[in-house]
């Protein structure tokens, strides 16, 4: 699990993980390696 392997609990890397999506959200780069997730993923 990515929680346990860097040290956060799991509601933490959710959390971080949305934080980027917020930053990234108009960085192009950021789209087209978000497009290769499934949707929803993880948020």
């Amino acid at each position: 699990m990515v929680s346990s392997s860097v040290g956060m609990a799991l509601e933490e890397v959710v959390e971080a993980l949305g934080r980027m999506a917020r930053e990234y959200a108009d960085d192009e780069e950021f789209k087209v390696l978000r497009a290769d997730l499934p949707d929803g993923f993880p948020f």
